[in-house]
């Protein structure tokens, strides 16, 4: 899994069902570069996490 510039990727976990990820992004753009989430010029990189599904609703990585 790739991550923004200069971020940590961490706490990658499944749902019970296995049909929902979470993963945790920390530290991007602390070296310049990357203003993830916002995506506006002037943004300010924030920690996060990302909750992934499948658009058919099926179990990811399947």
């Amino acid at each position: 899994m790739v991550g923004p510039v200069a971020c940590e990727v961490t706490g990658i976990s499944f749902s019970p069902d296995q049909k929902t990820l979470f993963v945790g992004i920390q530290h991007p753009g602390e070296t310049g570069g990357s203003t993830w989430p916002e995506h506006l010029p002037n943004g300010k990189p924030r920690s996060s996490v990302m909750a992934i599904r499948r658009d058919d609703g099926g179990v990811v990585g399947a």
